[in-house]
């Protein structure tokens, strides 16, 4: 149980707040870069404020106050011009940094004394980051699997009704992959009808028959420089096992490494988050990987704003994942949860949070900000298939269930590649199998 007090210290993301200051020290992903290809001007919301990304005529980027200075007109409508965003109402036109660059209905302009709100962007892996907190900003930390040369990168989220923290916290929830990925899958694929069919994890050759991995037997959760590191011992597995020996690794305030996905919490607000993936699929080894840009798509939200549950789209991770988030409410009640001894990687979480909020309340940096350029390229995160990537995206082929591949337009294409006529329609057939 969390005091009501503890509770809105972790919940809370708005300016001048505890906890959004501290996730002001950190960049976010706020969209792909293809979909400013279909639309140079998207609004955004990101810890509590509202904004407008676009991109000039000149291929600038800019992040800025939602509203025009002159009459409040919602900037959503501007028109990107060969420098800035101008106003649909008045003409008023911004540059990338907020100043008002021209106001075409004034004989005396006085442009160079209005100046809206601005915030720092880059662009990764298809993605384009922000970042809202004090300046100088640190570095955009660029994580491993973003800079790998034989995959194919894509992007996939969808904003969801709850607030970021109980997403986050599901990433510390070992025993949820037994009862949510299995138990209550089997209970989605009754509900579309085809209760012949039964979700198993395995591994090609791992296990003989069902290949179910046994009830988890034993979980460890590790504090270390990037954040806490799951451990888990199934069936007749021992710690030599990668569950354990690698295991799954949590990277502060706000993502893991789920193998060949970065699953990125976005905090939009106190009772909405963006769940934000940056994918990898591998590709048979030798063969040369050409992406002229990174694809996106978005995962639908499996439970509609009315509470009508969506159960053709409940047999992804992805789904059964948000489902739960948003079942707890917009933001959970953990002053009435019953908390057990399978809870200690939420609680260790929660520790940390508070310990980095004082950490930026007496001046400093929290972790995993990165100052220094060069520590911030590249870096490593342990994952469960080191040693085989193509043999774990091989079951990725075969599997949709996991994450949102049921809705992946490059996990598609590479099925049709690698399989046989016949096997690609059996492995793409709903539900997923």
């Amino acid at each position: 149980m969390l005091s009501i007090e503890d509770n809105t210290l972790i919940t809370q993301v708005g300016p001048g707040t505890p906890g959004g200051e501290l996730l002001r020290r950190y960049w976010y992903p706020i969209a792909a870069v293809a979909e400013l290809d279909e639309n140079p001007v998207k609004p955004v919301r990101l810890l509590g404020e509202d904004l407008v990304l676009y991109r000039d005529r000149s291929g600038t980027l800019g992040l800025i106050d939602s509203v025009c200075a002159h009459r409040r007109v919602n900037l959503a409508l501007g028109v990107p011009e060969a420098e800035g965003l101008r106003c649909p109402y008045h003409g008023w036109r911004f540059g990338a940094n907020g100043q008002c660059l021209e106001q075409p209905a004034e004989k005396k302009p006085y442009a160079d004394k209005v100046k809206i709100k601005s915030y720092p962007v880059k662009v990764a892996c298809g993605a384009v980051f922000a970042y809202m907190g004090p300046l100088p900003a640190p570095e955009l930390p660029i994580w491993d699997l973003m800079v790998m040369d034989d995959v194919l990168h894509e992007i996939a989220y969808a904003t969801l009704p709850c607030n970021w923290f109980q997403s986050m916290e599901n990433a510390v929830d070992q025993d949820h992959l037994d009862w949510l990925h299995v138990a209550f899958s089997d209970y989605v694929l009754e509900r579309q009808g085809r209760p012949d069919l039964k979700k198993r994890f395995w591994r090609p050759g791992e296990y003989q028959g069902e290949g179910d991995r046994g009830r988890l037997k034993e979980m460890l959760y590790e504090r270390n420089d990037l954040g806490i590191c799951r451990r888990a011992i199934y069936g007749d597995r021992t710690k030599e096992h990668a569950d354990w020996r690698i295991g799954v690794q949590v990277v502060f305030p706000n993502f893991a490494r789920a193998v060949n996905d970065l699953q990125i919490r976005v905090p939009v607000d106190d009772t909405h988050h963006t769940y934000f993936l940056i994918r990898a699929h591998w590709v048979k080894p030798g063969e040369k990987v050409k992406q002229d840009s990174v694809p996106y798509f978005k995962i639908p939200v499996p439970i509609e704003p009315t509470g009508t549950i969506r159960w053709g789209d409940m047999d992804a991770h992805a789904t059964q994942d948000m489902a739960a988030w948003i079942a707890q409410g917009p933001i959970a009640q953990r002053h009435k949860e019953l908390l057990g001894e399978s809870d200690k990687g939420v609680r260790l979480l929660r520790q940390m949070f508070k310990e980095q909020i004082q950490v930026v309340a007496n001046g400093g940096d929290p972790m995993n900000v990165f100052r220094d350029v060069e520590k911030a390229k590249n870096l490593p995160i342990p994952h469960l298939d080191d040693d085989d990537n193509w043999g774990y995206q091989q079951t990725q082929l075969r599997s949709r269930a996991r994450t949102a591949n049921k809705w992946s337009p490059v996990l598609k294409d590479m099925v049709i590649r690698y399989f046989s006529k016949e096997e690609a329609e059996e492995i793409l057939k709903d539900p997923v199998h």
